[in-house]
This record gives structure tokens, C-alpha cells and sequence, in this order.
């Protein structure tokens, strides 16, 4: 009985090392992996060839996107640094028209003033010293098209005000002086008096329309800016309006017209008139006017003529399909010119005078006349008169030197 116990045992152990034999050639050994039909590789490493990481893509509102190259946030101005040598989005119905619309504001300062326009003649109130209008700030908007890589075209309007006549009239008069006492030789003499203010009016302004042109440079400069910085050089042709409103001069001395009672000598003391005595009598009196607390108005005038200028700046590529260009520009706007019409204005007292024959007047009082020591007068009352004339025109050049930006949305 024990034998046969012995061989079941027997048995049953060599069925159980049969089966684990077995077992041990099909399963998957541990810390070692298989590899195609080889055999199974290593004990505890594993021995894979390295798949290299793509890195991550960034969907953007260009039409090809660019791989990621730093950590630096997709926002705000660090967005250019992925996307600023990639072509905008071209969306739109303008989209293919290489299309741009912008705005642009400008100051700086005028070159020339209004002045008389015939500086020979001096008989009339007006300037010839002004050598300026003052600082014009401009605002415009224009439309244009890139025709190549290089070359834009535009269409514009701009309007330039804050100029002015000036606060005064700088009224210019020649005088023969003598140069030794005895007067053998005279020299004249330029004097410039500021005698006439300006009390109001006088305000410039010019109306450009036109038809520009802008050269890009970066092919030139290109390295030394970098993509998006690109210096430009532009010029434009076109119609310029420019304005001057009526302006009104203060004459705070007057004039005195028709026969003079006095006149000054050569020393330039005050005398009676010599050339009237005889003239002035009772049965032919003289009479004297005096213009005072006058008021001179130059009629202004709206010049229409043609105008450019001659332009450099830089473009600055921003975000958005937008571009901005900072420029200085010298305009050449033509001439500013008053109409050569002249509205006076003036309260004006007219004396009458005869010739006195008495050293203490006493003829003038028995006719009804005062005495002032050389003539008889009777001084009548004043009155306003006002009086529309042709005299010479004021102009200047409207020439200006201006500094500004340019904001530009591509479509």
C-alpha cells in the first residue's frame, strides 16, 4: 500500500515540474521586454529607441502657424515676437486689394509772415516785418494702396489751422536824414514802427487735398532697423486752399486830411501852413479833417493754388493689420494773400479856418471864430465815416515745417 502511495506522489511531482517547465518558456519574463521576434532583452534596463517631442503649435490669425520658441506669453507687445515676419490674415472684400485706410496729426512751425506784398510803396498801413504765421497743427485722413513691397500710393486731405496775421501791424517807412550839418548829402533810412495793433480777426488756415507717394527703404536699411522698423522717404502733389479771415488794426494816432493849418520845418518844429496864406479867407475858407479812434478792416480772401511736400519717416509694424509711421514733412502750401480790399472806419472832425490878420485874434472873434494863435477856426462836430478802398495786398508764403504720426489699418 505505501509503494503504491509513493508512485501517486511520485506522479503527481513530475506533472508539476513538466507544467512549470513549460510555463516558464511562454511567459513574459519580469524587467525584460520583447522585442519582435527576438528574444527577450535585458534583466532590469529596457533598450528603446528615443521618440523626439514635437514641440507645440500656436493657433494665431496668420494663415501658417509657427512653432513655439520661448516661454514668453502670447499677449500684448511679445506677440510680434512669434508672429512679426508672417503674412496678416487676409480677410474681407478688400482683402486682395492691398488696400490701406489712415489719420494722421502733425505740428511744427510756419517759415514766412504776412507782409506787404509791394514793399516799395510804404504809403499804406501794413506789415513788413512778420516772419511768421505761427504753429499750425494739422489733422488729415487719406486713403492708400501698396503697389509693391516698396511703393504705396495715397489719396489725402488735410487741414492745417493755428495760424494768425500776427498782434500787430508793423508799418515800414523810409526818411532822408543828412549826413553832414550843412546837408550837402543825405542817406535814407529804413525805420519799422509797430503802430498799428491787431484787435481781432486774422486767423490762417490751409485745405491740402492730393495724391502721395511713399518709397520704402528697408531694402537699403534693413539690417540696421530689422523687419519691423522701416524707414521710408514720401512726396506729395496737390490743391491747397489757403484762408485768411478778415483782420482789423487798432489806428490809434489817426490822420489828418484836406488843407493842413500846420506843417514842420525842416528842424521839425510845428508852423502855419505857408503855403496857404492868402489861400484861406473869409470868403474862401480852408478846412481841416481829422480821423481819430479809427478802425482799418483788410478784407481777407480764400487763395486757391497748388501745393506739396517732401516727406521722411519710419513705419512701425504693430499687431492687428495695423502700421504706424512717424514723419517730419515740409509743406509747401503756396500763398496766403488778403483780397486788397480795405474797410476804414473812422470818427472824423472837420474844421473850418480862415487866415488871421491879428496878433491877438480879435478878427477871428468878430467873424464868430476862434483863435489858436496863427489861424481863425470853427470846429464843426464829428462824425463816423466809413470808407471801402482798393490798397495794396498783404501775403506771405504758407511754407511749414511739421512733425507727426500716421496710424494705418490694413484691410
Amino acid at each position: 500500500m505505501k509503494n503504491k502511495r509513493k508512485n501517486i506522489l511520485y506522479l503527481i511531482s513530475a506533472i508539476t515540474l513538466f507544467a512549470n517547465t513549460t510555463y516558464s518558456q511562454t511567459a513574459k519574463p519580469i524587467g525584460m521586454e520583447y522585442v519582435g521576434s527576438q528574444q527577450y532583452i535585458g534583466q532590469t534596463t529596457q533598450i528603446k529607441p528615443k521618440i523626439q517631442q514635437q514641440a507645440p503649435t500656436i493657433n494665431s490669425i496668420y494663415s501658417q502657424p509657427m512653432k513655439r520658441v520661448n516661454e514668453i506669453p502670447l499677449y500684448g507687445k511679445n506677440k510680434s515676437t512669434y508672429f512679426y515676419s508672417q503674412p496678416k490674415q487676409q480677410t474681407g472684400i478688400f482683402s486682395d486689394g492691398n488696400l490701406y485706410m489712415f489719420g494722421t496729426f502733425a505740428t511744427g512751425k510756419t517759415t514766412d509772415g504776412i507782409n506787404l506784398q509791394d514793399k516799395s510803396v510804404l504809403d499804406y498801413i501794413g506789415s513788413d516785418a512778420h516772419d511768421n504765421m505761427g504753429n499750425p497743427t494739422g489733422l488729415g485722413f487719406g486713403f492708400g494702396r501698396a503697389i509693391s513691397s516698396t511703393f504705396n500710393v495715397e489719396i489725402f486731405y488735410s487741414k492745417y489751422t493755428g495760424m494768425n496775421y500776427g498782434p500787430f501791424t508793423a508799418q515800414a517807412y523810409e526818411e532822408e536824414l543828412c549826413e553832414d550839418e550843412e546837408c550837402t548829402s543825405t542817406y535814407w533810412e529804413t525805420s519799422i514802427l509797430n503802430d498799428y495793433e491787431n484787435i481781432r480777426g486774422g486767423d490762417i488756415s490751409s485745405d491740402f487735398f492730393g495724391v502721395g507717394f511713399q518709397y520704402n527703404l528697408n531694402n537699403i536699411f534693413g539690417s540696421v532697423f530689422g523687419s519691423n522698423i522701416k524707414p521710408y522717404v514720401g512726396f506729395q502733389l496737390g490743391f491747397a486752399m489757403n484762408n485768411i479771415d478778415d483782420y482789423t488794426l487798432a489806428d490809434t494816432y489817426g490822420l489828418v486830411d484836406g488843407d493842413l493849418m500846420f506843417v514842420e520845418d525842416e528842424e521839425g518844429n510845428q508852423m502855419a501852413n505857408p503855403d496857404l496864406s492868402g489861400v484861406c479867407t473869409a470868403s474862401n475858407p480852408c478846412y481841416q479833417r481829422d480821423y481819430t479812434d479809427g478802425e482799418v478792416t483788410y478784407i481777407g480772401k480764400n487763395n486757391k493754388t497748388f501745393g506739396y511736400g517732401l516727406e521722411a519717416g519710419i513705419t512701425l509694424t504693430l499687431e492687428g493689420n495695423m502700421e504706424l509711421d512717424f514723419f517730419f514733412k515740409r509743406n509747401m502750401l503756396g500763398k496766403a494773400t488778403t483780397s486788397g480790399n480795405v474797410l476804414s472806419s473812422y470818427y472824423v472832425s472837420e474844421t473850418e479856418f480862415i487866415e488871421s490878420t491879428d496878433t491877438i485874434g480879435s478878427d477871428c472873434a468878430s467873424q464868430g471864430y476862434g483863435w489858436n494863435g496863427a489861424w481863425c477856426v470853427y470846429e464843426g462836430g464829428s462824425y463816423l465815416s466809413e470808407t471801402m478802398e482798393q490798397r495794396l495786398t498783404e501775403s506771405g508764403d504758407v511754407v511749414m515745417n511739421v512733425f507727426g504720426v500716421k496710424l494705418k489699418y490694413i484691410f
